[in-house]
């Protein structure tokens, strides 16, 4: 008597994307609680400014407009955009995040922003909704394909017209990283895939016309700061609105709005 095997399981693309994006929820979930101290001690404030002075101004962010936050984390920028009077919500994917940034927002009474859970990849809101779309610090993780269906889901959700001010981890970054990586006995990533390059934005941000490529962590800004003060050093950044100096910056951010 012979018996026939199980169907063995067998793993597919969406399956594997499933896979990345629960891992992903677990780890910052489980992150959440040390986030915001991780942050403070590891970045000096005038690059986290600046990033929030960029969003705003790419974004035009004043009351009457409805915006949306992607993978709004502990709330750092959640509670930035809403003293501009705009109409928020910021969703994430990790419970922790979640819960630390609703505690932020019910404790300063933000009445202006809602915190929800959301899957990036599949924003359930609907069809030209919002005016403009942030999100920071989590394009780094996702591949250049996961990159294009986060931006596709994007364009989605905004008016047309509306405006996307996202920020990626630029190419220089991220080939210091994964030599640290590759050092520390970790997995190289693909730095083409992960990091932004010139002449990849045009593919990613389909439907979208880009009008600035900014960046935002210019090396030894922090310390320039301290040397010549805030003045001089916020003009010396200005100079990372222009290639190649934007992209010799770790953190690059694009706005892009929707045609």
């Amino acid at each position: 008597m012979t018996t026939t095997p199980a169907a063995a399981q067998v793993e597919t693309p969406d399956s594997q994307h499933h896979a990345r994006v629960e891992q992903r929820a677990a780890h910052w979930s489980k992150s959440a609680a040390k986030y915001d101290e991780m942050w403070e001690r590891g970045e000096p404030k005038v690059y986290a400014e600046l990033e929030a002075e960029l969003l705003r101004d790419f974004t035009g962010a004043r009351p009457g407009i409805r915006m949306l936050e992607l993978c709004n984390g502990t709330g750092r920028n959640t509670v930035r955009m809403a003293a501009t009077g705009v109409e928020l919500v910021a969703v994430d994917n990790a419970e922790g995040m979640l819960e630390i940034s609703s505690g932020k927002v019910g404790e300063m009474n933000l009445k202006n922003v809602t915190v929800k859970k959301g899957n990036i990849f599949d924003l359930d809101f609907p069809p030209e909704s919002f005016d403009a779309v942030i999100g920071t610090r989590f394009m780094y993780m996702m591949t250049q394909e996961e990159k294009g269906a986060i931006v596709d889901q994007i364009r989605k959700v905004l008016k047309p017209g509306g405006v996307a001010a996202i920020q990626f981890n630029g190419c220089l970054w991220g080939l210091k990283t994964e030599i640290v990586r590759l050092l520390t006995g970790q997995k190289f990533r693909p730095l083409k895939s992960y990091y932004l390059w010139p002449g990849q934005i045009d593919s990613i941000f389909r439907g979208f016309e880009v009008t600035r490529v900014y960046g935002v962590k210019l090396p030894q800004l922090a310390l320039f700061e301290k040397v010549v003060g805030k003045t001089i050093a916020r003009a010396v950044n200005k100079i990372c609105h222009v290639f190649p100096f934007n992209y010799c910056c770790s953190y690059i951010v694009v706005r892009a709005v929707k045609r």
